[in-house]
């Protein structure tokens, strides 16, 4: 079965006057293939490239060979029957646990000559109940989130208890590169790797991150901000703070519309905003019905309630508790400057742009996290050194 095809050209033979035949060569991204009296199903894998660089593993596996061979021949003579060949065990540290929000789940690396070497490719295997597909995206949302890296799906396999496929699924990774993001270093959360001494545990944090970003992932929109994060950390210098920047506003609007917030977004609830000025603006509907461009200043008035962008995004900070600081705040400022810049930037504006696209990125890291009720510290990318940041600590500091 071929699934999401784009055509890219056809050819015509003509094999004989009576009949025609044509072929037309497909751009696939997603094929599945169910063999005919396939297994039960006994666990799922997921495959991604583009997985952590710095190891994140917590625990070990174990896995030995043995290759053993019988024979038997119809001959009376005493003769050798069985054959017991190569041995070899090995002890790796190459997985950890996700067991949260009724999940049971193994993350683990890929081994060696199963995939490209420049990918550090990663599976998560699902045992017993397999959960619902938009159980398992928010899973890899998650986990690409913890690890600093946007992961890519190439794979959904089903085996049976033998460790047969029994149902495969093959998807195209977005993008025309994937080589490069794979090239990037990491940007996690927290120092997870023990090869680099890293102190937190990624099990902790998953299993404290998960359960409230499945509760909130369609409400706040999180699968759409997560995409804009990693579409900007991918992005060339000046548009990648755009690219930031509607992501917190798709946040923000989220949280809005959601039952968290107070104001809604509003100087005044609609009702009330229409009940003391209903008349007077009434009357400037007739005033400007014959005035060009009436229509459009009648809207503006009759939206005077709601807040406008940069004013909602602020309310936005003050109902999340969150501090922004004086260098996050550049960074919000920074996002007109690129959208209408009045020249060619200088060399060290772009560079300017740099560091301020790092601070954008963590302040939307502090606000998912305050999202989530994170209650832990962060890697503060937008300043040097990378320090470990209380959440109510803003981005920055010296740079």
């Amino acid at each position: 079965t071929i699934e999401g095809y784009l055509p890219c050209g056809y050819s015509f033979e003509f094999p004989d006057r009576d009949r025609i035949a044509f072929t037309v060569p497909v751009h696939t991204n997603r094929v599945r293939w169910k063999p005919d009296g396939g297994g039960a199903p006994a666990w799922l894998t997921e495959w991604f490239l583009n997985g952590p660089q710095d190891s994140p593993w917590r625990r070990t596996s174990e896995r030995s060979f043995e290759m053993r061979q019988s024979r038997r021949w119809g001959t009376a003579a005493k003769q050798p029957t069985d054959f017991i060949g190569a041995k070899s065990s090995v002890t790796t540290v190459d997985h950890f646990l996700v067991r949260a929000a009724g999940i049971d789940a193994v993350v683990h690396a890929v081994p060696k000559g199963l995939a490209p070497e420049w990918a550090n490719s990663i599976g998560v295997s699902y045992f017993g109940a397999v959960p619902a597909e938009n159980v398992r995206n928010g899973l890899e949302e998650l986990l690409g989130f913890v690890f600093g890296r946007r992961l890519m799906k190439v794979a959904t396999v089903a085996f049976d208890a033998a460790g047969f496929a029994v149902e495969e699924v093959i998807v195209g990774p977005w993008g025309a590169d994937a080589k490069g993001p794979c090239r990037r270093p990491d940007w996690p959360l927290l120092p997870l790797s023990l090869a680099q001494g890293g102190s937190s545990n990624v099990e902790d944090v998953v299993m404290n991150l998960l359960p409230q970003y499945l509760d909130l992932r369609e409400e706040l929109r999180l699968d759409d901000v997560l995409w804009r994060l990693w579409l900007g950390h991918e992005a060339a210098t000046t548009i990648d703070i755009p690219i930031f920047a509607s992501g917190l506003e798709i946040l923000a609007g989220a949280w809005f519309k959601a039952g968290k917030s107070r104001s809604k977004g509003k100087y005044l609830p609609k009702e009330e905003f229409d009940g003391l000025l209903g008349d007077e603006l009434k009357t400037a509907s007739v005033k400007l019905k014959s005035v060009q461009f009436g229509d459009r200043m009648l809207r503006k008035l009759q939206g005077a309630f709601e807040t406008s962008g940069n004013e909602r995004l602020r309310w936005f900070f003050d109902e999340m508790e969150l501090p922004v600081g004086s260098v996050e705040e550049d960074a919000l400022r920074a996002r007109n400057q690129a959208v209408h810049p009045t020249r060619a930037h200088t060399a060290e504006e772009c560079l300017q742009f740099v560091r301020l696209a790092n601070v954008y990125r963590m302040l939307m890291v502090r606000v998912i996290l305050k999202a989530l009720a994170w209650n832990g510290p962060y890697m503060d990318y937008g300043a040097l050194g990378h320090p470990i940041r209380a959440l109510t600590e803003p981005s920055g500091g010296t740079m």
